[in-house]
């Protein structure tokens, strides 16, 4: 776990006594710069002053969530929901550190204890409902979204994971019915208008994607989310020129972050277009090294525009070589090509858009998407590493912006959880 810079860092307050208010104000300091076992030391030399303080507990179990400890996490909710029993959050953060411990039958108790508490709980809701997509029950998930709604009906997020598990459940045209509603409560929303717009991609219906993007666009004229889908909708019409349109919108409001999405959709749009050196320019100012197979494949379809064969297929064979299973896509093609000895130029080039449409199809299916549900317990706390990882890194940036203007007991509850 990387630390934060130990000759640089200053905490927010100077260390104060346990009694100090200005105490928790320094914990919130260690915690922002993700000094995560100091912090957590602190708090429980709070707790041995205030051991029934609820406030040091959940603060505790939080951070102890951070670190992954999920014993001593679950410890301290409880000691919480001991103290305090119509505490509504103590439940709901057991329950999530019973999700994130792989203990289903755990956190299944705690959603359904904190919405003994309050059954209005929308965040206990969408939890249990998260759970329930985790165990493939998807009728119950539904039904647990479905009752947040009811309190919460104007609600573009609940709406949106409603719809969400619905068209995962195969129920689209429920999903569509959520999200109409939910535009009608938030007009123009650009989330709400994505997913509605993809719902009907999926079922080739590009004219009403289209309306929807656009009408979506009448009230968030400079929304760059928006603008792609524009480009993409129209490329999916053949309408180019109306493509290149909306991604220059885009890319005229890049600022000093480039926009590879717009780039991409652009360069694609020219080569249809047959603008080849525009084209070019514009892929030349996409980072190869992480777009390396979008951007290799176009420019193999400028080549193939020129029919210079033997470019293109080398852009080609560049592209699948950074594709998962690209090495067992070539050599079938190189298979195919031999069984033929005598194929050669446009034969050969579609080959490879076969596999790239293969690819693209499996894709857009779900095909090649991980499922949650089918991973290990291992492979879920990988992901949820990684993505710690990266919340880590962005609040160490935001703290070095700021500068620059003890393990834990497993306690009694040792071996719920799988990672301890």
């Amino acid at each position: 776990m990387p630390q934060s810079n130990q000759t640089n860092w200053t905490p927010n307050v100077q260390q104060v006594e346990p009694t100090d208010p200005q105490r928790m104000q320094f914990v919130r300091g260690l915690l922002r710069d993700n000094r995560l076992q100091e912090a957590q030391s602190e708090l429980v030399k709070m707790l041995q002053q205030e051991p029934r303080n609820t406030q040091f507990l959940m603060m505790l179990g939080m951070t102890s969530m951070r670190l992954q400890q999920y014993e001593d996490a679950a410890t301290s909710f409880e000691l919480v929901m001991d103290i305090d029993p119509k505490n509504r959050f103590a439940p709901i953060a057991a329950a999530h550190v019973g999700m994130r411990g792989d203990n289903s039958e755990y956190a299944e108790t705690y959603f359904h204890k904190a919405l003994e508490i309050d059954p209005t709980s929308v965040q206990a809701l969408t939890g249990l409902a998260t759970l329930h997509e985790r165990q493939k029950l998807p009728d119950a998930a539904i039904e647990a979204l479905e009752r947040a709604v009811e309190i919460e009906p104007n609600s573009a997020s609940v709406r949106r994971r409603l719809a969400g598990v619905m068209a995962r459940a195969d129920k689209t045209d429920g999903a569509k019915e959520q999200l109409k509603s939910a535009l009608i409560a938030n007009p123009g929303d650009p989330r709400l208008t994505l997913q509605l717009a993809r719902l009907h991609s999926e079922e080739d219906d590009n004219g009403k994607a289209l309306a929807v993007i656009e009408d979506a666009l009448e009230r968030n004229p400079e929304s760059q989310p928006l603008l792609l889908a524009l480009g993409q909708a129209r490329m999916a019409e053949e309408d180019y020129p109306a493509a290149a349109d909306a991604f220059r919108k885009v890319l005229k409001d890049e600022g000093r972050r480039p926009n590879p999405r717009a780039r991409i959709g652009l360069a694609q749009a020219l080569i249809a277009q047959k603008d080849l050196t525009d084209a070019r320019a514009m892929l030349s100012g996409i980072n190869q090294r992480r777009y390396n197979p979008a951007v290799q494949r176009l420019y193999g379809d400028a080549f193939a525009a020129e029919n210079n064969v033997e470019e293109a297929e080398n852009s080609y064979r560049s592209a699948l070589l950074h594709m998962p299973d690209g090495h067992e896509a070539l050599a079938k093609i190189d298979q195919a090509k031999k069984a033929d000895g005598k194929m050669t130029g446009a034969k050969v080039l579609k080959l490879y858009d076969e596999e790239f449409e293969r690819r693209h199809d499996a894709i857009r299916e779900g095909d090649n998407r991980p499922d949650m549900q089918n991973l290990t317990a291992d492979q879920r706390n990988a992901l949820r590493q990684r993505r710690d990882r990266r919340r880590m890194m962005m609040r160490n940036m935001m703290s070095a912006r700021r500068r620059d203007g003890g393990q834990g007991n497993a306690g009694p509850f040792a071996g719920r959880f799988g990672n301890n």
